[in-house]
C-alpha cells in the first residue's frame, strides 16, 4: 500500500503525464490494498465465537454488544446471537424473550424487504437492515421450542409442565406453517424429482453442462425440513399426543427418503431412525398393526426390528432419552472482489477475480469463481479459440466472465457505463464460501451407562448456509454490479470535464479510488447456529442415567417408563486452523 501512496504523491509532486489508463491499474490495485484488511462480520465477532467455544457466556455476550446494537442494520443479529448464547448458558426464558424478538423483526422485514434491496443500490449492501434467510427464521422457532422442553423438565408442578409443552407445541405449530409456506413456493420433493425425469428437463440439463454450468440449482433448494418435522415429533410425543407424533415423523422418514438426507449429506441411519420412531407412535397411538408391519418389513434393519421389540415387549419397564448434540459453529462468509471493464474491440463487458489475502484464500475465492461465474464449458472454449487462438485459450479460459452485450450496446452507452467502466473499471464484490468441510466438526460419540453409541446427523445449517449463498450468488453478483455502476457513473460524470492526463487524471483516479473503497460485501449471518445438528434416541430402564458426550461432558438423565426424556450437547471440535485459513 505504501508504495501505490508514493506512487500518487510523486505524480501529484512532479505533474507527470500519467495517462487514465495508467491511473486506472493503480486505482484498482490500491482500492483492493486498502479494503483487503476490512473485517467480515464473521471477522468482528471472532472473540465472541471463541468465547462460546469455551462457556464463557459472560464474556460472549459482552463481545457480541460491542459488535451488534438492539437497533440499526443489525438489530435481527443482535437479537439472534444473544437469543441462542442465553440458550447455551441455560437461561432458557430470556433467550426466549430474544428470539422472540428477532422472529417479530424478521416478519416486519418481509414488509420492509422492497425499500431495502431499492436502498441497497445506493449505499453498501452491509448497510441495509440484516432480515435473516427462510432457514435462520426457522431455527428461531426450532430453538424457542427447545427452550420451552427443556423448562419442561424443571417444572415444580403438573400444571406447569402442561404450560410449557402447550408452548413447545405452539412452536411446533409455527415451524409447521412456515414449512408449508416454504414448500408451497418451492415445491415438494417429489414433484422436483418428476421435472427432472421430463425429456424438456434432461435436454436442458445437456445444453447447460455444454454451457459450463454445473450446478443442478433445483437439487439444492430448500422445500422442507426434515429434522423439524421429527422435533414437532418429539415435542407431539412429549404432549401426549401420539396421533400427531406419528404424522409428524413419518414426514421426516418420507422427506429424508425423499431427498432431504441426500441433498445435505446427512447419515442414512438417519432415515431409519425416523421410520422406527413412526412405528413406535404407532404402536402407542394404536389401530396401525398394519401399517407397522409394513414399516417393520420393508424400513427396519434386523437390528432396528430388534429395537422395536424389546421396547414393544417392556413398555412398563422402559423408557427413552433422545440425545441431541448441536455441533461446531456455522461458516462464516468471506468476501470475494471483482474488476469490471469493457473490450471496446468486441464490445463484451469483462469481468475478472481479483484474489486477496493468504494462499488457501485465494485458491477458495478462485474456486467459488470457476464454479459459479467464469466462462467455461465448450461453447465459450470454442469462442475463445476462434477469437483468439490457442494463446486466448490457455490465459483467459475460465479466468473472466465476458458478456457480450449486442445491441444493448449502444444503451449501456447512453447510460455512462461504457465510458465509466473503460475510464477506470468497477470493483464489486460479492459474499463466498470457502470449503466448509475442512471446518467440519468430527463424528461424535455418546456414551450412556458406559456403554457407546454413535450419534447420527440428522441437519446440517451449514450445508443449508452453502446451499443457500450458490443459489443466490447470480442475484448478489446482478446486485453489486448495478450498485457499483450506479456509483461509477456518477463518479464518472463528475469528473468528465478533467484532462486525461497529468493532475486531471490523478484527481479523476483519487475520485474513483473513493468510489472504489466503499464496495463491500454482506457477509452476516447467525454465526452462533451449529455447524451439525446429531441425534441418538435410546430405550432404557427407567432410572437415573449418566449421559456423556466425547468423553467431555457428563449430564444426569431421570428415565421414567413410557416416557421421552431429553439431554442436550454443545460441542465444538472444528479445525480453528483451517476455519482462519478458508475466510
Amino acid at each position: 500500500m505504501t508504495l501505490c501512496n508514493n506512487f500518487f504523491i510523486d505524480c501529484f509532486l512532479r505533474q507527470q503525464k500519467v495517462s487514465a489508463q495508467s491511473i486506472r491499474t493503480v486505482v484498482i490495485a490500491l482500492g483492493v490494498l486498502l479494503v483487503s484488511g476490512c473485517t467480515s462480520y464473521g471477522g468482528s465477532v471472532k472473540e465472541a465465537l471463541t468465547q462460546i467455544e469455551t462457556e464463557n457466556y459472560q464474556e460472549a455476550e459482552t463481545e457480541f454488544k460491542k459488535n451488534l446494537k438492539p437497533e440499526g442494520n443489525d438489530a435481527l443479529l443482535y437479537y439472534a446471537e444473544l437469543g441462542l448464547l442465553h440458550h447455551l448458558s441455560g437461561d432458557y426464558s430470556k433467550s426466549n424473550q430474544l428470539l422472540s424478538k428477532a422472529e417479530d423483526l424478521a416478519e416486519d422485514g418481509y414488509t420492509l424487504r422492497v425499500s431495502e434491496v431499492l436502498k441497497s443500490m445506493f449505499t453498501s449492501s452491509s448497510n441495509t437492515n440484516y432480515l435473516g434467510t427462510p432457514v435462520e427464521h426457522l431455527y428461531y422457532n426450532y430453538f424457542k421450542a427447545l427452550n420451552y422442553l427443556q423448562l419442561s423438565e424443571k417444572a415444580r408442578t403438573k400444571k406447569e409442565k402442561k404450560t410449557l409443552l402447550d408452548q413447545a407445541r405452539v412452536e411446533a405449530r409455527r415451524i409447521d406453517l412456515k414449512l408449508r409456506v416454504i414448500e408451497k413456493q418451492e415445491g415438494t420433493y417429489e414433484e422436483a424429482k418428476k421435472r427432472s425425469e421430463t425429456t424438456f428437463a434432461q435436454l436442458l440439463r445437456i445444453f447447460e453442462l455444454l454451457n459450463g454450468n454445473t450446478l443442478e440449482k433445483d437439487k439444492l433448494v430448500f422445500r422442507q425440513s426434515a429434522y423439524a418435522n421429527y422435533l414437532s415429533g418429539v415435542i407431539y410425543e412429549r404432549y401426549g399426543e401420539w396421533d400427531d407424533a406419528r404424522i409428524s415423523y413419518q414426514k421426516a422418514a418420507q422427506l429424508y427418503e425423499a431427498g432431504y438426507a441426500e441433498q445435505l449429506g446427512l447419515d442414512q441411519g438417519i432415515t431409519e431412525q425416523a421410520w422406527l420412531d413412526t412405528a413406535r407412535a404407532m404402536l402407542k397411538a394404536g389401530g396401525y398393526r398394519n401399517e407397522v408391519t409394513r414399516i417393520t418389513d420393508t424400513k427396519l434393519s434386523v437390528e432396528n426390528r430388534t429395537e422395536l421389540k424389546r421396547y414393544t415387549d417392556n413398555r412398563q419397564t422402559l423408557g427413552e432419552v433422545i440425545i441431541i448434540e448441536h455441533a461446531g459453529l456455522a461458516p462464516r462468509l468471506g468476501e470475494l472482489n471483482f474488476y469490471l471493464t469493457v473490450d471496446m474491440d468486441t464490445q463484451e463487458l469483462v469481468l475478472r477475480p481479483i484474489l486477496t489475502g493468504s494462499i488457501e484464500q485465494q485458491r477458495n475465492q478462485f474456486a467459488w469463481f470457476y464454479m459459479l461465474y467464469a466462462d467455461k464449458g465448450l461453447l465459450n472454449l470454442v469462442k475463445q479459440y476462434r477469437e483468439g487462438g490457442l494463446y486466448d485459450v490457455l490465459t483467459r479460459f475460465a479466468q473472466e466472465k465476458r458478456v457480450g452485450l449486442g445491441p444493448l450496446w449502444e444503451t449501456a452507452a447512453d447510460l455512462g457505463l461504457i465510458a465509466a467502466a473503460d475510464k477506470f473499471g468497477i470493483r464489486v464484490t460479492v459474499p463466498y464460501y470457502g470449503p466448509i468441510n475442512k471446518v467440519m466438526p468430527k463424528g461424535s460419540r455418546v456414551y450412556v451407562n458406559g456403554q457407546s453409541y454413535a450419534m447420527k446427523t440428522a441437519d446440517s445449517p451449514a450445508m443449508l448456509a452453502l446451499q443457500h449463498q450458490l443459489l443466490k450468488a447470480g442475484a448478489d453478483l446482478n446486485a453489486a454490479l448495478v450498485r457499483e455502476s450506479l456509483q461509477q457513473i456518477t463518479t464518472f460524470q463528475a469528473t468528465a470535464g478533467l484532462s486525461e492526463e497529468g493532475t486531471g487524471a490523478l484527481i479523476g483516479g483519487l475520485i474513483s479510488l473513493g468510489s472504489s473503497i466503499t464496495s463491500s460485501a454482506d457477509t452476516r449471518s447467525w454465526l452462533s447456529m451449529p455447524y451439525d445438528i446429531r441425534i441418538r434416541r435410546i430405550a432404557l430402564p427407567a432410572g437415573q442415567h449418566s449421559v456423556k458426550m466425547n468423553q467431555l461432558k457428563t449430564k444426569q438423565i431421570q428415565v421414567r417408563p413410557g416416557q421421552l426424556g431429553l439431554v442436550e450437547f454443545r460441542t465444538f471440535q472444528q479445525n480453528t486452523k483451517a476455519l482462519e485459513q478458508a475466510y
